[in-house]
């Protein structure tokens, strides 16, 4: 019983510092708050998706807030990357349709703000293959707030994107495809 606990420990520890990886290594230690992923299919042609919030510590949550786009760019490039990894522009929230499809109300087959996911919203870009039931209501509206209000800001990657919110101490990686 005790070896199985230690390897389920060791496991989540492997685990919570590969998710860690997907952040730049100038934001420091963080802290996964809330993760969920998903795949459907082998290989190319297949479909996954993941989401992860993290909690970022004060004083990078500070840094953030006070260089803006420029500190986060910088952040980017402080390290050799991988290419997966690879940021785009950095711009301020709130966002909108000329930035991403999946937030503008005219690709929502049916706007919703009735305690369901929302769209236009992060859900609507995590929405294939059900896995929006994976994910609690509280944690898209949360996102979502980041992204339609100022005070943020998103960075399209090669693969999904990354979305901080220095005021609430949150960075989080989300991706669908």
């Amino acid at each position: 019983m005790l070896v199985m606990a230690m390897a389920v420990l060791l496991w989540r520890m492997s685990e919570n510092r590969r998710l860690a990886d997907l952040l730049p290594s100038v934001y420091g230690e963080v802290t996964v708050r809330f993760k969920s992923s998903a795949a459907f299919g082998p290989g190319p042609g297949g479909y996954d998706v993941i989401l992860v919030v993290y909690s970022l510590t004060e004083d990078i949550a500070a840094a953030m807030a006070e260089g803006g786009a420029e500190w986060l760019e910088q952040a980017d490039y402080s390290a050799n990357r991988p290419e997966s990894q690879r940021l785009g522009s950095w711009l301020p929230t709130p966002i909108d349709g000329r930035y991403v499809d999946w937030a503008d109300s005219r690709e929502c087959a049916t706007p919703s703000t009735d305690g369901r996911h929302a769209c236009p919203g992060v859900a609507a870009y995590l929405g294939g293959y059900d896995f929006l039931e994976e994910i609690p209501v509280r944690m898209t509206q949360e996102i979502d707030s980041y992204l339609f209000r100022p005070g943020s800001y998103i960075s399209k990657r090669r693969l999904g994107y990354l979305i901080v919110s220095p005021k609430a101490q949150t960075a989080i990686f989300v991706h669908a495809g």
